[in-house]
């Protein structure tokens, strides 16, 4: 396949993480590739570094482009990355994750094979970049999936479906008709919100269960107030998406139901590991989580609707045993 497959990549302050992520694209077994790096105002030198690597690996097929911005945010340096690809295939790559090296060439390869235009990939978690992918010899076929739109939806609302928008090849075509695009706006959960999006806008994706994406986890144990700020824009971009499908005829109900209030629930458990209790019921109340949990008493996972029981009955309780499980 001749294909250009442009690999969008925000650049900010990840000098000590870039190289290894950009020689793991530099890796990639397909041809031909473009790396389109974003220097989102970063003060450090990690486009150099970036550029480094991609110019010692010269190999024919591989091309590179950078694009300078005054610092927006990821969801504006991905916007910007996508609207300056070349390639017919956009992937959004973290410059701090690693690619299995058949990772491009597995995704352009289902979306033929099943004539989609949307692919993913399953990912794996670490904690440093040194950890070796698993040597994988020809192709990845019998674990693969094509899902039906409303299939994606309802394993992504059960959290069934791991999706990452960093493990998501899209046709740049596709992007363009039906208008997708990061919202500049929200500063949390904004990969989340796009994935929803872009799920709504599918006739069926492509799955690959094979974990060719290395996501790496950075340590963040607290939160400050201004990233307490970031969380409520997730929560407002959510909560009006939400009430935007209300209206359509062809979202399932399960969708309408409860992808707010499940949304709510996750970020509730999550930020309860990083706040002070008064801070986290500050938070929880901002974002009107008793009317969200009320929403859940009939959700389809026991475990969920158990989790929301606990939080509208005892908010003391509901942040102890979130603790002591991640303790």
């Amino acid at each position: 396949m001749d294909e250009l497959v442009s690999v969008i990549m925000p650049v900010f302050q990840v000098e000590a993480y870039i190289e290894k992520s950009v020689l793991s694209v530099c890796k990639q077994i397909y041809r031909p590739i473009e790396i389109v790096l974003v220097d989102d105002g970063t003060p450090d030198n990690s486009i150099e570094k970036a550029i480094r690597v991609i110019e010692a690996v010269g190999t024919e097929g591989l091309s590179y482009k950078v694009v300078r911005q005054e610092n927006g945010g990821v969801s504006k340096a991905r916007n910007s990355g996508i609207s300056t690809a070349s390639g017919r295939w956009i992937v959004c790559v973290d410059p701090d994750d690693i690619l299995d090296k058949s990772f491009v060439s597995s995704l352009v390869k289902i979306n033929h094979k099943n004539r989609t235009q949307v692919s993913a990939a399953n990912y794996v978690k670490i904690v440093k970049q040194d950890v070796a992918m698993t040597e994988r010899k020809g192709s990845v076929q019998g674990k693969e999936k094509l899902l039906t739109r409303n299939i994606a939806l309802h394993e992504f609302l059960m959290r069934r479906l791991r999706l990452i928008c960093p493990a998501v090849m899209i046709e740049k075509d596709y992007l363009e008709k039906n208008r997708l695009s990061y919202s500049v706006n929200v500063r949390f959960s904004e990969d989340l919100l796009y994935l929803w999006k872009l799920l709504m806008s599918t006739e069926q994706i492509s799955y690959i269960t094979e974990p060719l994406y290395l996501y790496l986890k950075r340590p963040n144990s607290t939160m400050s107030s201004s990233t307490i700020e970031k969380v409520l824009t997730g929560y407002e971009g959510i909560e009006q998406y939400s009430r935007e499908i209300q209206g359509e005829a062809n979202v399932p109900r399960e969708i309408k139901e409860y992808l707010l209030p499940r949304w709510v629930l996750s970020v509730v458990r999550s930020s309860s590991m990083m706040l002070t209790y008064e801070e986290w019921i500050s938070l929880l109340t901002r974002m009107n989580y008793t009317v969200a949990m009320k929403r859940l008493k009939g959700f389809p996972d026991f475990r969920v609707f158990v989790l929301s029981e606990i939080l509208k009955r005892n908010t003391k309780l509901f942040y102890q045993l979130v603790h002591y499980a991640g303790s």
